[in-house]
């Protein structure tokens, strides 16, 4: 039998919420607020399990393995940042605002959300790939410092800007998926970039166009799918 009160003493030491509580008969919370995972304490897994979060879910910072528990569904952002994550298998599936999953370390986005309405930031991870993407990112897509990044397959269409760190050997044509591409830190040679943002927006349709000229530019290795 599901122990109501000793949920609701686990929430109140170890989260912070907003707006009104309610548990399920099988101990899933309900928050019609926010609610974030305290960092006094870190956590190798969330204490309760959550069923919705009308408002934002964040459990930054902690030492979390895995996101069992964590909420089905949310109404705003969902920011899992700095854990020792690596699978996002129990995020939600849809989140309306933002997704945050950057230094963790993740070697894929296998169980990442398959809809972002704004931002998709997972900067500082050890993908060898992008494999389980979103299929859509209303916002920008921050994938810098991602040093062990072999190729940008999974890379869904964004519709903001793409945010990458430069490598001479990344193949690069996938970026004409998003509107705009940024490399962070800022190159000293900006011409690959000059190139990419003169096709980007376009998709495959213009790939062999910016293929040829990032090609006779010298940039051999980026002008890959």
């Amino acid at each position: 039998m599901v122990d109501k009160q000793e949920i609701r003493r686990l929430l109140k030491q170890y989260f912070r919420t907003t707006g009104k509580i309610t548990i399920s008969d099988e101990g899933l919370i309900f928050c019609k607020g926010n609610v974030e995972l305290k960092t006094v304490i870190k956590h190798e897994r969330l204490p309760v399990a959550f069923d919705r979060v009308d408002g934002s879910f964040v459990c930054d910072w902690n030492e979390l393995e895995t996101l069992e528990g964590a909420p089905k569904r949310v109404g705003k952002n969902f920011s899992c940042f700095g854990n020792q994550l690596t699978t996002l298998k129990g995020a939600p599936q849809s989140v309306p605002g933002e997704f945050l999953c950057g230094s963790n370390k993740l070697t894929d986005l296998e169980g990442a959300p398959q809809s972002v309405g704004s931002h998709f930031g997972c900067s500082n991870n050890e993908f060898t790939t992008l494999q389980g993407a979103p299929n859509s990112v209303g916002g920008d897509f921050y994938c810098v410092y991602n040093k062990k990044l072999t190729t940008l397959k999974g890379l869904p269409a964004i519709q903001g800007t793409l945010k990458l760190s430069y490598s001479p050997t990344l193949p690069l044509l996938r970026c004409l998926l998003a509107k705009k591409v940024e490399f962070v830190p800022e190159l000293n040679n900006t011409t690959i970039e000059t190139i990419l943002n003169k096709y980007t927006g376009k998709g495959k349709r213009a790939m062999f166009d910016c293929q040829k000229e990032l090609e006779d530019a010298g940039f051999e290795e980026n002008a890959r799918w």
